[in-house]
């Protein structure tokens, strides 16, 4: 009877055995074909991607800037005055010439980003102040190129001129004003520069005063345009004489040192059309 029992056993075992079998195929089939969940491309040939770094769009490779741009503005104590008094430090502040030709960084930048022949571009910022060739920019702008596949950082773009606006904001005055030493520097950063167009915007009272026994810079300007952007101060307000002798001693002197062309646009006249179109006539001469 138990030998019975035990081959009935055996059987009902190996009867089992083959559906089993299939079961167990068909789980481990199941799990390996499971969808994974990373789902990215991994590259041939054994490379594993770099998942450290996800780009935003395609970046292409960096591209020298064809349009260079150095603006030069004046710091010195003379365009720090005539705000009327009574107001708050901020907005007194933006009273005095000085404040009221900061806007003109942000609208330059902002206009010349309508030459598309001239992009990407780099806009630089510098002082003139005491000894203006002894430093580096204040900061600096890239303007980036936009293409159908990478778009433009134009977030960083806007983000560097509002770091550049406080800095000048913040930026303590000078006791004297070394316009040629600026100029001599501006020249430095643009030599050889490749680009299609390569511009200095002068912004100043154009009343240069150097230290006791400091020589004077002879700048070497390549070329490059110049767009002289005078600041009518309470002195030249009241002797307007001023600023016609000044902005003709200017012009002729940076002629002189190699300037291709000088065009001049006050303050209250600055626009970002005269802007754009003086560069960029300039840049095909």
């Amino acid at each position: 009877m138990t030998e019975i029992s035990r081959r009935d056993n055996a059987r009902r075992v190996f009867s089992w055995w083959p559906v089993g079998t299939i079961v167990l195929t068909a789980i481990a089939l199941l799990y390996a074909l499971r969808p994974s969940g990373d789902l990215t491309v991994k590259p041939e040939g054994g490379a594993t991607p770099d998942t450290g770094r996800v780009p935003a769009r395609l970046r292409g490779p960096e591209v020298e800037p064809a349009g260079w741009f150095v603006y030069l503005v004046d710091i010195s104590g003379s365009t720090r005055v005539g705000a009327r008094k009574g107001r708050r430090n901020a907005q007194t502040e933006r009273d005095t010439p000085y404040g009221r030709s900061l806007d003109l960084i942000s609208q330059s930048v902002s206009g010349l980003r309508r030459l598309t022949e001239a992009l990407p571009q780099r806009h630089s910022v510098i002082a003139i102040t005491n000894a203006s060739l002894y430093q580096k920019p204040l900061c600096e702008i890239t303007v980036p190129k936009v293409n159908l596949f990478t778009g433009a950082d134009t977030v960083g773009m806007l983000h560097s001129m509002e770091q550049c606006d406080s800095t000048l904001r913040n930026t303590r005055w000078s006791a004297r004003t070394d316009i040629r030493g600026a100029l001599k520097l501006a020249g430095l950063l643009l030599e050889q520069k490749p680009g299609k167009v390569r511009g200095i915007v002068l912004v100043s009272d154009l009343d240069e005063t150097l230290r006791p026994g400091q020589e004077a810079a002879v700048p070497s300007l390549h070329g490059e345009c110049v767009l002289l952007v005078p600041q009518i101060t309470p002195v030249v307000a009241r002797t307007p004489s001023l600023l016609d002798k000044r902005v003709e001693t200017w012009r002729q002197l940076l002629l002189e040192w190699g300037a291709s062309r000088v065009a001049v646009r006050t303050v209250p006249a600055f626009s970002q059309g005269d802007l754009v179109r003086f560069f960029r006539e300039c840049g095909k001469g």
